[in-house]
């Protein structure tokens, strides 16, 4: 009896699990609705601005900050999007391999070179010291709808670390959302910008073209824009990368929680049968004798 007991308990428990665990990747659904409508909103925008740029980028006297190349690099900067929370089954491992792999890129061209992390969201601090390298910023309070409100900090940071000289090269990190079940990891360089080698892939002749007030003057804001949309769509696509990944997790979870209770009823139905025969067998018996 008091194994039946145990039994019932653990039924009890394991269902109210597939109740938490089947709430969470609702809400993680609905949330990855909600990032990937956010995402998809912004990269029509991004990708023309970077096609703009690479268009009537065809100048070969001009200079921008953003897109000054260095000399020598000794210092690379590493922005990285990481989720926010746990229950994102091997996403951050994947994040955390592919950012080693990254790493070691650098580390085979430029051999002088240090590398250090602007980590955004929560679990960068981990990363970073996971990876045994220094996180020079972090930004861990969750942006889910990028603004200039809460943008402007990290926008500031990185450009005035690269256009002094603390960073000669900044790369970038995150999941990339591919489909609901499916998440990617990228790693790409960010700054400098070199949009002088995607002109030769694009419409370069823009003499036909009006532009006002000036090539220079708007080729200097769009430069900006699009450094910063470049940001702005990682942490979207992350969002959308973590909350994908957690609902699936969730789903999982559940899937093994009911299959769990299942067993367990299985294993007590027999138990209790078992003990209903051996009443009915000593009943008769008794009734023999």
């Amino acid at each position: 009896m008091a194994k039946d007991k145990e039994i019932r308990n653990r039924i009890k428990t394991v269902k109210n699990i597939a109740k938490v665990t089947k709430t969470m990747q609702m809400i993680s659904a609905s949330r990855m609705k909600k990032s990937i409508k956010l995402w998809q909103e912004s990269f029509p925008y991004s990708q023309e601005i970077g096609a703009l740029v690479a268009k009537i980028g065809g100048l070969e006297s001009f200079a921008n900050p953003l897109t000054k190349f260095p000399k020598e690099v000794k210092k690379v900067g590493v922005i990285v999007v990481t989720p926010t929370k746990g229950f994102v089954g091997s996403l951050v491992a994947r994040e955390l391999g592919e950012m080693y792999r990254g790493m070691q890129e650098i580390k085979l061209k430029y051999p002088a070179s240090e590398v250090s992390l602007v980590s955004i969201h929560k679990l960068g601090v981990k990363l970073a010291s996971s990876l045994g390298i220094k996180n020079d910023l972090h930004f861990a309070k969750e942006i889910v709808k990028p603004s200039p409100t809460n943008m402007s900090a990290i926008y500031k940071a990185v450009k005035d670390r690269f256009v002094s000289g603390q960073y000669d090269l900044v790369y970038l990190c995150y999941t990339k959302f591919e489909s609901a079940t499916r998440q990617g990891v990228v790693f790409e360089p960010l700054l400098p910008i070199n949009f002088l080698v995607d002109t030769k892939k694009q419409i370069t002749n823009a003499e036909n073209t009006v532009m006002e007030p000036n090539q220079t003057e708007l080729l200097n804001y769009l430069l900006n824009e699009y450094f910063e949309k470049q940001i702005i769509g990682a942490i979207l696509s992350s969002n959308a990368s973590e909350h994908s990944a957690r609902m699936i997790s969730m789903k999982n979870a559940t899937d093994n929680a009911l299959e769990m209770s299942h067993n367990l009823t299985l294993k007590y139905n027999k138990s209790r049968q078992a003990q209903i025969t051996q009443q009915v067998v000593e009943i008769s018996s008794g009734g023999i004798l």
